[in-house]
């Protein structure tokens, strides 16, 4: 058997007749340093800031080719369309 206030119910008003429960999540803050060294010794410290550079000129140079790609097509296009107005 279904109870008969199991089902969210809109009042002529527009509200909803259920109680409101759902409040807002905590903010989280996290802290920028915990004090602690980022490594065990300054050659793991070296391979932790290597790997971060590595991969920020991964993502910048993945950046700058989507963006040649997608002038190329452009240049494309235009050369494409230059090409139709000049039958």
């Amino acid at each position: 058997m279904i109870p008969s206030n199991c089902c969210d119910t809109i009042s002529e008003t527009g509200g909803s007749t259920l109680p409101e429960k759902i409040k807002a999540a905590p903010t989280v803050v996290y802290p920028e340093s915990d004090g602690k060294p980022m490594a065990e010794t300054e050659y793991h410290r070296d391979i932790v800031i290597d790997f971060i550079q590595k991969e920020q000129v991964k993502q910048e140079t993945g950046t700058r080719q989507r963006a040649e790609a997608e002038l190329a097509e452009a240049l494309a296009e235009l050369k494409r369309l230059q090409g139709k107005t000049d039958a």
